[in-house]
């Protein structure tokens, strides 16, 4: 008739309890093992009253889990949706950040390529500057072929060949001078600042 469960469910109900213990002390009072005097009736009692304050209990718990299921989803819906909206607004500022970022380094990109644009105008200024010194110093040497003191000569001639080289030298440096101070900038420009 009952399954395992249910037969426990049924063996331990306090009403079960309270009529099998009425039961007993019946039966031992008609056994004669048992006098009805106020200490037994006042056990009955007890054991009533507790039985009472038992089920009052029970019904206490059944109604707040009742109120509780109800509660629940409602309060964990509002915190889900506190969640979600502070999810949105982290990513919201994340997004905001990252294309201030993007933006940062496109215009730092572009500025380098502008100074790259114009150390490459300077250096084929001074490319021709250079060309021009060179020639206006092998004209100097030519001149100076035909002075009549020789120490001159020597001296002139030599001076524009060490001029020649320190002129090449110097282009060489300030062009790699000009490159990494460029480079510098660029990273400079486009690092995050916040």
């Amino acid at each position: 008739m009952y399954g395992g469960a249910s037969m426990i469910a049924f063996l331990f109900n306090r009403y079960t309890f309270l009529i099998l213990a009425v039961v007993i002390i019946v039966v031992l009072v008609g056994a004669g093992k048992l006098v009805w005097n106020r200490y037994t009736i006042g056990g009955l009692l007890a054991l009533a009253l507790g039985i009472a304050v038992w089920t009052a209990y029970g019904k206490l718990i059944t109604e707040q889990r009742a109120i509780g299921a109800q509660s629940v989803p409602g309060k964990w819906d509002a915190a889900n949706v506190i969640l979600k909206t502070a999810a949105d607004k982290a990513t919201a500022e994340n997004k905001a950040k990252e294309l201030a970022w993007a933006d940062a380094a496109m215009k730092a990109k572009n500025e380098a390529d502008l100074r790259i644009k114009t150390l490459q105008a300077n250096a084929t200024v001074a490319r021709a500057e250079s060309v021009s010194l060179r020639s206006a110093l092998a004209a100097a040497r030519s001149a100076l072929s035909s002075a009549t003191a020789d120490s001159v000569r020597n001296y002139a001639a030599a001076l524009s060949v060490v001029f020649d080289q320190c002129v090449g030298a110097y282009q060489e440096l300030a062009s790699k001078a000009d490159g990494h101070a460029s480079d510098t900038q660029l990273i400079m420009s486009a690092w995050p600042t916040k």
